[in-house]
């Protein structure tokens, strides 16, 4: 089993330590994780792009950014809209629909259009029916449960972990310290509460989950396919 997956924003959502959660998570539980992220210079609002993969035995590709992809967390309309063609037949889109604004212009959701055009306000409208989505308020609830915006990727990170089954929420919880820097680990007892709040959100909206049905490379297909 191999499972490329990507987690996508703008500087400041915290994609970065979400990604880097998910692989030592993924390292944790005895899998092999690969890592690669891509970001623009500014501190908050550039273009931040990270992908994992994660694997059962010797990973057989490295992460390469406009390949294919089995699963994806966007956390910006920009992010969406870039990376949903990319998703193989099968995978998962999980998706944060707090944010309204980004760019209607597809040919700009990729450089400098991820992470500065923002002139629109878009409904994002999931276009095929052969992968599965899932969408939450996640910038709304790390706010409103959690006082704090930038909970958000974790609390969507939470949400993907109950959805695709490729790591556990325990793992994850326990990995949690040693990925935060040094300076942030006192802020792990509310990335923790934004995990469980993630996973939790996704149990009960379950039959939101678009195009179930396709859903065969993570979740229960992913148990299926390497029973």
């Amino acid at each position: 089993m191999q499972r490329e997956l990507v987690f996508s924003g703008v500087g400041g959502q915290g994609i970065l330590i979400g990604s880097q959660l998910f692989g030592h998570t993924a390292l944790a539980e005895g899998k092999r994780a690969m890592y690669f992220s891509m970001f623009q210079g500014a501190q908050r609002g550039g273009i931040c792009e990270c992908l994992l993969v994660v694997a059962d035995g010797r990973v057989e590709a490295s992460p390469v950014i406009m390949q294919p992809l089995d699963g994806c967390i966007a956390m910006h309309p920009n992010s969406f809209l870039r990376f949903e063609p990319l998703i193989d037949p099968g995978g998962l889109l999980v998706y944060n629909t707090s944010i309204k604004f980004g760019t209607s212009d597809t040919k700009m959701t990729s450089g400098e259009g991820l992470g500065m055009k923002a002139d629109t306000e878009i409904t994002l409208n999931p276009q095929r029916t052969d992968i599965a989505y899932f969408g939450l308020p996640a910038t709304d609830l790390a706010v409103e449960q959690l006082g704090n915006s930038l909970q958000a990727t974790l609390i969507t990170l939470g949400a993907f972990i109950n959805l695709s089954q490729l790591v556990s929420l325990d793992a994850a919880l326990k990995a949690l310290p040693e990925t935060l820097p040094s300076h942030r680990r006192h802020l792990t007892p509310v990335n923790e509460k934004a995990l469980q709040l993630g996973y939790d959100y996704a149990s009960p909206h379950r039959a939101d989950l678009q195009n179930a049905g396709a859903l065969s490379l993570l979740g229960q297909g992913l148990a299926a396919a390497t029973a």
